[in-house]
């Protein structure tokens, strides 16, 4: 009687292709994971560069709405943020992580219009976001 021949004929996985499975499974998930966490990282790069020119050009729209409407204001930076205030009315603006800065030119005249032109430089750890716009207005005429 041969006690093995019962032993030869089930189904059934090995321990060695047990392993080799769980192995593939593992290297499979890694791979999965990895690219899950590039698509992340990758999404919150982009969501901060998008937050970053949204809140450049709300400031830009600030400017051009008190130059055209007060004729003038002052710009004041503190601490990475800058405050814009013009008549009665004061904007404060700041991004978390970023330091925002605003530069003037001196006016000039075109023909029956005052040009003023902007230098808004948004800096954080990655290089600075730059955005150069021109407000103009009508001259007061006596």
């Amino acid at each position: 009687m041969n006690l093995m021949k019962p032993w030869s004929n089930q189904k059934g996985l090995t321990l060695v292709e047990l392993l080799g499975a769980l192995a593939l499974v593992f290297v499979l998930t890694t791979g999965i994971f990895a690219v899950l966490i590039n698509s992340l990282n990758y999404y919150q790069e982009e969501s901060d560069q998008i937050d970053v020119r949204t809140k450049a050009n709300t400031i830009a729209n600030q400017l051009t709405t008190f130059y055209q409407e007060n004729g003038g204001f002052e710009i004041e930076h503190m601490d990475g943020e800058v405050t814009i205030r013009s008549g009665e009315e004061t904007r404060t603006y700041a991004i978390s992580g970023h330091r925002i800065e605003i530069h003037q030119h001196l006016p000039v005249e075109l023909g029956l219009f005052l040009v003023k032109e902007f230098t808004i430089i948004i800096s954080g750890d990655d290089n600075p976001f730059i955005l150069e716009t021109v407000v103009s207005r009508l001259k007061e005429t006596a």
